[in-house]
């Protein structure tokens, strides 16, 4: 059995116990930037918790570089830029098209990470000092995704409208 068909097939396991659990489906993540301006006003560990509450959900982190947390693993240390183009491209090659992305910046490069989105559905909580940047904006309506400012203030509401996206596929920002 060629290794393609071992991980479709396990893939489809992977999706049909998602949906018997109640868990999200393997195509759907949080997307978390933990570049270094997240260490700003204690956000980062306001996301940590946030994300805590995740773990069955695939959780990337992004900053220069991008990973995929493992289900009990926190999120780590800030560091480095915005390197969102890198992980649009990465998030997409671990199987991804639907993306919910919680940030508080601008891209480092942002016609790069417009590009690195093509075939992402992209949703976006701002959590940075006003005014919001309009690329994230644009990047939303762009990928068919959803737009809206947070506050990591209020986890339980920012919560329950991430459940609401990622648990459905589809829904309205509730901010």
């Amino acid at each position: 059995m060629s290794d393609i068909i071992k991980w479709t097939r396990t893939q489809q396991l992977v999706d049909r116990m998602a949906q018997k659990y109640n868990r999200t489906p393997s195509d759907k993540c949080l997307l978390l930037d933990i570049s270094s301006s997240m260490d700003e006003y204690g956000k980062i560990d306001k996301l940590r918790d946030l994300a805590d509450d995740f773990k069955g959900v695939r959780r990337f982190v992004f900053s220069d570089r991008t990973r995929e947390l493992r289900p009990t693993e926190m999120v780590p240390c800030t560091e480095g830029g915005t390197g969102m183009h890198s992980a649009f491209e990465y998030v997409k090659k671990a199987g991804i098209r639907h993306c919910v992305i919680i940030t508080d910046g601008m891209p480092d490069l942002e016609d790069e990470a417009l590009k690195a989105a093509i075939g992402l559905r992209v949703d976006i909580y701002y959590v940075g000092p006003e005014p919001a940047p309009d690329f994230l904006r644009k990047l939303a309506e762009g990928s068919g995704g959803k737009y809206g400012t947070a506050s990591l203030d209020d986890l339980k509401e920012l919560g329950t409208s991430i459940k609401g996206l990622i648990g459905s596929g589809s829904g309205a920002i509730q901010l």
